[in-house]
């Protein structure tokens, strides 16, 4: 397939990763401006995006190189993806919840949050599902100018609290930051979600402005929110697998030569094992450091078991009602071919264990090599 028409560069820059000097580079190397929301130091970079840089930029023999800005220098996470859209950007950090109306049939995958119980599993049915399985979930980035290469899946989400919560009753009337399908299982704890993004969660806890979030265990270290936390529910909630960090706006891609494509899509499912592994690996160090800081990590009752499996009920009905009102044809259909890509890969799981060169060769061999951009 091809994509978009001519090469859209974007403009001048302030902060530069990797990117060499003229003398360095080639007569026609291209410098890719990415942007993302969240710090540098974030799992998601130094696993992931960064090191991916490296692999392109040596593959390519340094014909590709990046400017990479962090916490949001250029654009928010809701403005990320009008900034590759409009050739601004290059590359940026997108997270499909918080442009809805942009990327429904995203938005609608990523919202079966309660179904998530394996990160692993998540990010590569939500890779297959979108690169390959579903024509309508490409087209859904292709008409904003992106390019998908690579989606992640955060480890599964925790309540993470200024006061214990581990009977259903204590969420009641608490303010909880949770968006899209977490917003719906706070709404149905009790609590009244608050839409604001990873990184205004700090500010938001320190403020009041809310009582809880619900994030990955990692964002403890990655924003330091250890600061503002006191205590952390250990029952896993899903998972949010609709982040795309690796993508690339289609003006762009179109005016990369071929071997330059083929290196960014050779080592994306590099970039999605080394975020998984990253998160994943992070969260046992994460609780005994969170803990030395004071966070309490505390077991919940039968009671909010109960309430969580409840809320779970009829849940892809309801998701399918939802993105067939903002316009998604054969919602249901789309759903259960996410949810029969999650059988594939749990299957798959069961048998790779937790061996991440594994992972990432089972990545390349089911979806990655079959790609055809």
């Amino acid at each position: 397939m091809r994509i978009g028409l001519s090469l859209a560069v974007a403009g001048a820059a302030v902060g530069v990763f990797m990117a060499a000097s003229a003398a360095e580079q080639p007569a026609a190397a291209k410098s890719l401006v990415y942007n993302t929301y969240i710090p540098a130091g974030h799992t998601i970079n130094t696993a992931g995006v960064l090191p991916y840089f490296e692999k392109v930029k040596e593959q390519t023999g340094g014909s590709i190189t990046f400017e990479f800005f962090a916490g949001g220098a250029l654009a928010s996470g809701k403005t990320t993806l009008n900034g590759i859209r409009t050739g601004a950007l290059d590359m940026g950090a997108l997270v499909d919840l918080y442009t809805p109306g942009d990327l429904p049939i995203s938005t609608m995958l990523s919202d079966l949050f309660l179904f998530g119980e394996n990160a692993l599993v998540m990010a590569a049915a939500m890779n297959e599902t979108m690169l390959l399985d579903c024509e309508e979930c490409l087209q859904d980035y292709l008409g904003d100018k992106v390019l998908p290469l690579g989606f992640i899946s955060t480890s599964p989400y925790l309540l993470q609290c200024k006061s214990p919560v581990t009977e259903a009753e204590d969420l009641v009337g608490k303010r909880v930051r949770a968006t899209a399908a977490m917003g719906v299982l706070a709404a149905n704890l009790g609590g009244t979600a608050v839409n604001v993004t990873s990184s205004e969660v700090y500010e938001a806890m320190q403020r009041g402005n809310v009582d809880c979030f619900m994030g990955s265990g990692a964002w403890l270290e990655n924003y330091a929110l250890w600061e503002v936390t006191t205590h952390v529910t250990e029952l896993p909630l899903g998972t949010y697998h609709g982040s795309l960090p690796i993508n690339i706006n289609t003006d762009t891609w179109e005016g990369l030569a071929e071997n330059e494509r083929q290196a960014l899509l050779d080592h994306a499912p590099f970039a999605v094992r080394g975020i998984m592994e990253g998160y994943l690996q992070d969260e046992a160090e994460v609780k005994a450091e969170s803990e030395k800081r004071g966070v309490t990590w505390v077991a919940p009752e039968d009671s909010l078991r109960e309430a969580i499996a409840e809320a779970r009920t009829n849940e892809a009905a309801r998701v399918a009602e939802v993105a067939s009102g903002r316009g998604v044809e054969n919602a249901r259909e789309i759903i259960d071919i996410f949810l029969d890509n999650v059988e594939k890969w749990t299957g798959i799981m069961a048998e790779i264990g937790d061996d991440y060169d594994a992972y990432e060769a089972a990545l390349k061999r089911e979806i990655f090599d079959k790609v055809q951009y």
